[in-house]
């Protein structure tokens, strides 16, 4: 893991990933912030923090917090009750294809975590845990 993150621009850990990365738990968002920064292996990259529930989270919220250049910023969701498997993989996927068109990491994020919602609102409401295509391409209108 630590190999593949030198040769990294960007990662996207959850808050889990991170915590094993750092060797760490993290409660509070100046700890975080704390521990990437002073982190060999993490320090200059950007850090986007997935599915991160902090001290401060407010209640059925969940946040994806981007540390970028010493500095963070938290975008925060409405939390959807179900643990779906490959939210990571789209969040990744869909995240770069924003940057890669040119959008800001901010907005990038932003438009990232309201489509996965989406998708995962969409997953609980027909009883399933797992991504499928049909599920992400559902709501493909919605990508700008």
């Amino acid at each position: 893991v630590q190999k593949l993150i030198a040769l990294a621009d960007i990662i996207t850990p959850n808050k889990f990933e991170l915590e094993f990365i750092l060797g760490k738990k993290i409660d509070t968002a100046s700890q975080l912030l704390k521990e990437i920064t002073d982190s060999t292996l993490l320090c200059g990259k950007t850090v986007v923090v997935t599915s991160a529930e902090l001290d401060d989270t407010e209640s059925n919220t969940i946040e994806t917090i981007i540390v970028q250049d010493a500095k963070m910023t938290r975008v925060k969701a409405k939390k959807v009750d179900i643990e779906a498997i490959g939210t990571g993989d789209l969040f990744t996927s869909l995240m770069t294809s924003f940057l890669l068109r040119g959008k800001p990491l901010e907005l990038a994020v932003s438009l990232t975590m309201d489509f996965v919602e989406k998708v995962v609102e969409y997953l609980k409401e027909q009883g399933r845990r797992e991504m499928t295509s049909e599920s992400v391409v559902r709501f493909a209108k919605f990508i700008q």
